[in-house]
């Protein structure tokens, strides 16, 4: 930790010297260099730019993590030994392989190096008096706000993980346990950065990507929604709180108050046009013909795209999350939707929610749904763009990428990426938190017409269905009737159901299944169900096997050494 900490704070430790010795080196900044209202915007924009130096494995973009480790995906690429820790990360087998996963080691420091980049913005503010710089409320605010995310994301992928502060010094941040703190204790850390930055936030900003009050408010209901469900010391749910949940009511209420609307179309969230639109809260803002060489692009998102486009083809679309987009007079069947497989070659079998086609690139469909007429029939996705369907299926992922040759798109070989923005809070998550919370507090019956509302929203998805998108018409989604929606059991089943068809491939999805203490129950039935002669998979068969302890990642081992003692692994490893 050491070593780690000392580059991140951004400041050297330069030894005594003589003669010659004694200029200070021009490519490493010093205390001095770092203080004073000039030098603060420079640090505020740092911590931005932790978020956007983008890679597969840097912090904004968890889908290993979030993803693949649910029922919604597979991990993709040549094979299992293809990014072989994302193989682990899948099947939930042989997570003791995760430990020495460089990648896994990176995603820590990433986070921390966002953190630490706060930490020096907010004691850099701090020191200076305010009169001299105006804005240390709102950009105090920014940083908490900030901190907030990456501390989050630490949170629910390694669950133990040391609190570091602006106000701690270098000896005392070496001398922190990432068990310090209590569970609960490091959420109240992280919700008071939320609330801290409500308070501080304007309601506005005139500059596209920094978060106003509203986000901070979405930020903090997020937070109080995964601290309402507590968790036993092997990570069994324990109790459901109903002042957390209170408390998401009170944040969402305050989100759903403001300028925000569901855009009329669900696809346009995942096109340009949607980019910073009425249903935006807050996104990282990505570019490009921004007067550099490829841009500011998503390249997080770079191993997702599927090999007839020049991709990797990682992040495959599970058989079992297609199959949870049928319908069965416009309803979803809970029971029994994954019984009989739907095919992509007899669409007329079954009828689906349309949203499945916003979300799954498949055979005989045009590829992201956006016909060119220049490319003739090459945007139709076949089965050959697949790159291994032996083991991975024939689906792709849709919401994370562009039509060919689209003019946002932003290759850097072997990569791709694109500009398209990545919205973390929007106001369909809102109103899924907001509908969860009435369910667990005994309001089940309003909740109804929150799920209903991303109901008649889907329903009328069809702007990027046209003829020759090849979108079969077997189409069919309706409201919950009052006598449908009759019990809170059933209003429970019914919102998680729609949590994962509305944000299905975005993430989230395996940390829900975690808070909601069914990880094991769920993933532990889909690896069973999976496989099959035509489709594969046979390693779900040989290796799949979720076990209590696996809720959470074990501390790179890198970090356990470097910090001599100080830190405990979680308990499963």
């Amino acid at each position: 930790m050491k070593r780690i900490f000392a580059i991140m704070a951004g400041a050297a430790i330069i030894a005594g010297c003589s003669k010659f010795l004694d200029c200070p080196p021009s490519a490493v900044l010093s205390d001095s260099n770092v203080t004073g209202a000039d030098a603060i915007e420079g640090l505020v924009v740092s911590s931005y730019a932790s978020l956007l130096n983008d890679s597969w494995n840097r912090p904004m973009n968890l889908w290993p993590y979030m993803v693949t480790r649910s029922d919604d995906a597979y991990k993709g690429g040549s094979g299992t030994n293809d990014q072989s820790y994302m193989h682990y990360l899948e099947v939930s087998e042989g997570m003791q392989n995760v430990i020495t996963a460089g990648a896994v080691n990176n995603l820590w420091i990433n986070l921390y190096q966002g953190i630490s980049r706060c930490n020096s913005a907010l004691k850099t503010i701090a020191e200076v008096d305010p009169s001299s710089f105006p804005l240390t409320k709102e950009r105090t605010a920014e940083m908490k706000f900030l901190r907030a995310q990456y501390y989050l994301r630490l949170k629910i992928v390694f669950n133990s993980v040391p609190w570091v502060d602006e106000t701690m010094t270098q000896d005392e941040i070496l001398e922190t346990s990432n068990v310090a703190l209590t569970s609960d204790q490091l959420w109240e850390k992280i919700y008071q950065d939320c609330v801290d930055a409500y308070n501080g936030l304007p309601e506005t900003q005139a500059e596209l990507g920094r978060p106003t009050k509203y986000a901070a408010a979405a930020a903090a209901a997020r937070v109080a929604l995964y601290r309402a469900y507590g968790q036993d010391e092997k990570w069994q749910l324990t109790t459901i709180s109903q002042e957390r949940m209170k408390e998401v009511l009170d944040w969402t209420s305050k989100v759903m108050a403001g300028p925000y609307e569901l855009n009329s179309d669900f696809g346009t969230n995942f096109y340009p046009a949607g980019d910073n639109s009425k249903e935006s809260i807050w996104a990282i803002q990505y570019s490009h013909d921004d007067g550099t060489l490829k841009g500011r692009g998503n390249y997080g998102d770079g191993l997702v795209w599927p090999i007839g486009v020049g991709g990797c083809d990682f992040l495959k679309p599970s058989q079992n999350l297609v199959n949870a987009f049928k319908t069965k007079d416009g309803l979803p069947m809970f029971e029994d939707y994954d019984n009989v497989d739907y095919d992509y070659n007899n669409p007329t079998a079954f009828t689906v929610d349309p949203r499945l086609y916003h979300t799954v690139s498949m055979p005989t469909i045009a590829f992201k749904l956006t016909y060119d007429e220049s490319q003739t029939n090459n945007n139709i996705y076949a089965e050959s763009w697949s790159r291994l369907p032996s083991a991975y299926g024939y689906y792709a992922t849709a919401k994370q990428v562009l039509p060919i040759n689209d003019p946002h798109m932003t290759p850097i070989p072997p990569f791709l990426g694109c500009s398209l923005n990545k919205a973390d809070y929007r106001l369909d998550d809102v109103m899924l938190m907001r509908a969860e919370a009435l369910v667990e507090t005994g309001e089940w019956a309003e909740a109804r017409e929150l799920v209903n509302a991303l109901r008649r929203r889907a329903a009328a998805s069809e702007t990027y269905f046209t003829a020759q998108t090849g979108v079969p018409a077997n189409r069919s989604v309706r409201e919950y009737t009052a006598a449908e929606w009759k019990s809170q059991e059933f209003a429970r089943n019914a919102y998680r159901w729609e949590r994962r068809l509305e944000l299905a491939m975005e993430g989230w999805r395996f940390f829900d299944l975690v808070r909601w203490g069914v990880a094991s129950e769920v993933l532990n039935a889909y690896y069973k169900s999976e496989p099959d002669a035509a489709t594969g998979r046979a390693y779900f068969y040989e290796q799949g096997k979720f076990d209590a302890g696996d809720e959470y990642l074990p501390i790179p081992n890198e970090q356990m050494t470097l910090s001599r003692g100080v830190y405990t692994q979680n308990w499963s490893y």
